[in-house]
């Protein structure tokens, strides 16, 4: 906790970029609204968290302050910072893979692996899907 107070001062914008053939949803740090980022594309700006479907899975990762994400062609998400390293650690202790809402306002966020799956299974999709 200490640390957090020490380093909040210095926040500045992060990245999040989307390496990936999938859209990403990211949660800002302010506001209500879930914003994707589509593949080849990047969100410059503070944010809590992502996620993304890939393979058939679903996977919500929470980002600290000063934390860039980067979500790689085969899925893998690998974090850095341009602050001081310390950012890095906070991050492996706080931040990372997420599998319940921490609180409500990530909601939104998780709500999007179930509106994704639903649209995925309407006959529609399936249709476009096999060409």
């Amino acid at each position: 906790v200490y640390l957090a107070i020490v380093f909040t001062p210095f926040v500045v914008k992060a990245e999040i970029i989307n390496n990936s053939p999938y859209i990403l949803w990211v949660k800002p740090e302010t506001g209500d609204d879930i914003i994707h980022i589509e593949p080849n594309n990047f969100f410059s700006n503070k944010h809590d968290g992502f996620t993304f479907e890939c393979n058939n899975q679903w996977f919500v990762y929470k980002t600290i302050d000063n934390i860039d994400a980067y979500v790689e062609k085969n899925c893998d998400v690998k974090f850095s910072t341009r602050k001081n390293w310390l950012y890095f650690i906070l991050q492996k202790i706080f931040g990372g893979l997420i599998i319940v809402p921490p609180d409500a306002s990530w909601q939104p966020l998780f709500d999007k692996r179930i509106d994704f799956t639903t649209l995925k299974n309407l006959p529609i999709y399936k249709k476009e899907a096999d060409g």
